[in-house]
């Protein structure tokens, strides 16, 4: 199949008009809220903010807040800066000000509309609008009114959203309204700084994505909220989670760290499931870390519900607070999937929580002395006390300290189709660990997690690819792959079929599984084919290469040859493949079941990363997973071809997961440019949706598809040939947190447009 340049995928910008002026709101997103939690933005206001939120009420009536944290009398958590649009039963109310010189503005009469309620203290103006309206209330001058400066003043708590605070520590609402809201931007000195935008998280959560900065806001109980309208569904950020893939699955890591008195450490989490005490009566306890002599911190819900909460613990070295339970601390009850940091800092002798970027609970840690360090290994997830004490988390980054200095700094990553965390800091890679009864579970991973899984095309397993390509004497063929299914006799490639059905006589050149059992190697003219294997079969990634020019057959994993029977075939065999072709084309995932090339047999479920044919040394053929358009196949890097074969193919991997590729340029375009000529650049890279072009390191327009028209031009490195120019193309997903992220550049292309001829003039 011939497809020079596949349609790709638009890139559209995201952009949002004024909140103030939005059409078609029946078609807008929103996050309505059925009046049991808020939502933390994490955003403290400041002299310089100006905050838009669009919003409507589902009720109206009673005290109910649509954002900020002002409480009114001595129930008021916020002292510094209020900044709040509350509801009463007969008006809409702004409160903005210091406590001690508060100013509050109303617009009389509630209703069920859709409004923008703008509070710009850089300018001191309230505004509240319905579509491009301006409702009239009392004076929306803050300035005229009370004379307020508000320069250099930050407010004590974050802006909530559908509530506000009640307590100093930011964990608990009141006055929480039925309402919807349609999006809150937050402008600093003029810049935006926050753009909330509702949406669901992949993993059915509604939630707000800020498009400043790509992270997401949840609710403190997220089954309290529900996404509606033309939304959009994202990613979650990457995450490995230790509730494992099977049921009762119990996995944890061991960071091989000893935990000092000098030592913080910070988890960045969510809980996968609720914690809640079983029916049999036991108590719920679930660490999130712990070292011995006791340094931790846990989720714990006993049977008694007086005693709950998070408690922590840091007893080695003297430290006095042993068994600490703070109420003030989030409750592990309905909390999953809210994603929190949790952290002890011996250093400076404090722990705590932060949520959405706000610490809203610290407790200090006293200590008396600092004498000795921990005994055993900081582990996650786990307690030295076993499987009874594990924490179910998502996890999105753990960081240790020493003395304020980064030691650690986990990621969640995958390698090759293994997930764990990567130490950024030494570049070490955790693998999760499964108790000792556990023999089955696999940790669970998701979100956008980056990893080195490079890009891949899945087969399930139905039918198979023609390369069009027939090996020869001079052949040399590399297969990097991995087995989905290890049962059967799939194909990983080759036509060959054994007895009266091979339809290969001439050249066979194939490895397959054999009854599940080993990898078989079957190389040779069908009188005197040769079969080598290895033994034993798994999943993991190998590269298979058969080098007829040198007689040689390897089989690697990584950089790792791994052992088979007798991988010199000329020493085998006395075999000689000069002048011999094969009389089918290679096939991948199959075998060829006819004559003709048109059916298969013995079809696998594999993956295949790679495919490089080379021809007396020299590369004939790249195939390269490709995920461009309604195509899915491989990607021809020499000759521009994609094979494909429908719907049984699935592209994976790169530009999904976010490993890191370069793009291709074809070869074969004009290296020399005459005055007024033009030659054509094609790009490919797996998985891109779009491109991008550089000339001499500038961008430049055009590549429309990955495809450029590249005209002569003077400028660039001027030689005596002319003016020699340098391009690259850019790959662009458009999956990371939705929004576009450019790959590497790829190798230079250089085109030389050739100088002028001498006019001459006769007079």
């Amino acid at each position: 199949m011939k497809n020079t340049r596949s349609t790709m995928m638009t890139i559209i910008a995201v952009g949002f008009a004024v909140l103030s002026a939005v059409a078609a709101y029946g078609e807008d997103p929103y996050i309505e809220s059925s009046g049991a939690s808020g939502i933390s933005t994490g955003y403290r206001m400041k002299g310089t903010s100006r905050v838009e939120v669009d919003f409507q009420m589902v009720e109206v009536g009673g005290a109910l807040r649509v954002f900020g944290s002002y409480g009114g009398g001595t129930s008021s958590y916020e002292m510094s800066l209020l900044t709040t649009l509350f509801l009463s039963d007969t008006h809409f109310n702004f409160v903005v000000g210091p406590w001690n010189s508060k100013v509050q503005k109303y617009k009389l009469g509630t209703d069920t509309d859709r409004h923008t309620a703008i509070i710009d203290l850089p300018n001191d103006r309230l505004v509240f609008m319905t579509g491009s309206t301006t409702n009239a209330f009392t004076d929306g001058n803050l300035a005229t009114w009370s004379g307020l400066n508000f320069s250099g003043m930050e407010a004590d708590l974050p802006l909530s959203l559908f509530a506000r605070f009640w307590n100093s520590a930011a964990t608990a609402f009141a006055n929480i309204p039925k309402a919807r809201i349609y999006g809150v931007k937050i402008y600093e000195n003029g810049e935006i700084v926050r753009n909330f935008v509702p949406c669901m998280r992949a993993d059915g959560v509604a939630c707000f994505k800020d498009f400043v900065n790509g992270s997401f806001i949840v609710g403190e109980n997220v089954a309290a909220f529900t996404v509606g309208g033309d939304y959009e569904t994202y990613p979650d950020d990457g995450y490995v989670s230790t509730a494992a893939n099977e049921t009762g699955g119990h996995l944890y890591f061991d960071t091989g760290y000893i935990v000092t008195p000098k030592t913080a450490v910070a988890i960045d989490c969510a809980l996968s499931e609720n914690c809640v005490p079983t029916e049999g009566g036991v108590n719920m306890n679930a660490y999130l870390f712990d070292s011995y002599p006791r340094f931790y911190l846990n989720f714990v819900k006993y049977l008694n519900t007086s005693n709950y909460g998070l408690r922590y613990e840091n007893a080695f070295s003297g430290f006095v607070n042993s068994n600490v339970f703070s109420p003030a601390f989030p409750q592990p009850v309905d909390d999953k999937d809210v994603r929190r940091t949790f952290f002890i800092d011996n250093n400076n002798c404090v722990a705590g929580v932060v949520t959405s970027g706000f610490t809203n609970q610290t407790v200090t840690a006293e200590s008396s002395s600092l004498a000795s360090s921990s005994s055993i290994t900081l582990k996650l997830c786990s307690s030295y006390g076993g499987k009874d004490c594990h924490a179910p988390l998502k996890i999105y980054g753990c960081k240790i300290w020493e003395e304020g200095v980064i030691r650690k700094d986990y990621v969640p990553y995958v390698t090759n189709g293994v997930p764990g965390l990567l130490d950024k800091v030494s570049g070490t890679f955790l693998e999760a660990i499964r108790y000792t009864d556990d023999t089955t579970s696999t940790l669970a991973y998701g979100g956008a997690i980056k990893g080195e899984q490079d890009a891949y095309l899945g087969s399930d397993g139905t039918t198979g690819l023609n390369t069009g390509y027939k090996m020869n004497g001079n052949s040399r063929l590399e297969v990097d792959f991995a087995m989905i299914d290890t049962s059967g006799s799939g194909r990983v490639f080759g036509s060959y079929g054994g007895g009266t059905s091979s339809y290969e006589t001439s050249l066979l050149t194939t490895v397959f599984l054999n009854s599940g059992t080993h990898f078989n190697f079957v190389v040779g003219p069908w009188d005197q084919k040769v079969t080598k294997y290895k033994a034993g079969i798994d999943t993991d990634r190998h590269t298979a290469i058969i080098d007829l020019p040198n007689d040689k057959l390897v089989f690697m994993t990584g950089s790792t040859t791994n052992t088979f029977t007798d991988g010199n075939l000329a020493t085998s065999s006395g075999l000689n493949f000069a002048g011999k072709e094969a009389d089918l084309p290679l096939s991948l995932f199959a075998r060829f079941w006819n004559s003709a090339a048109t059916s298969y047999a013995n079809m696998s479920k594999a993956r295949i990363y790679s495919v490089r044919i080379y021809e007396s040394g020299s590369l004939a053929h790249e195939f390269l997973p490709y995920g461009g358009g309604a195509v899915t196949g491989l990607y021809d890097t020499v000759t521009g071809d994609v094979i494909s074969n429908g719907p049984s193919f699935t592209f994976g991997g790169a530009g999904h997961d976010h490993g890191s590729l370069k793009a291709y340029i074809k070869p074969d375009y004009s290296a020399k440019l005459a005055h007024g000529g033009t030659t054509t650049l094609i790009a490919y890279a797996p998985g891109a949706n779009s491109y991008k072009w550089l000339m001499d390191g500038q961008p430049i327009a055009g590549g429309t598809g990955g495809v450029l028209s590249a005209e002569w031009a003077r400028g660039g490195t001027k030689t005596d040939d002319g003016y020699v120019h340098t391009y690259q193309a850019i790959a662009v997903y458009d999956d990371f947190y939705g929004v576009a992220r450019d790959g590497e550049p790829s190798a230079s292309a250089t085109i030389t447009s050739e100088p002028l001829g001498m006019t001459l003039i006769v007079k």
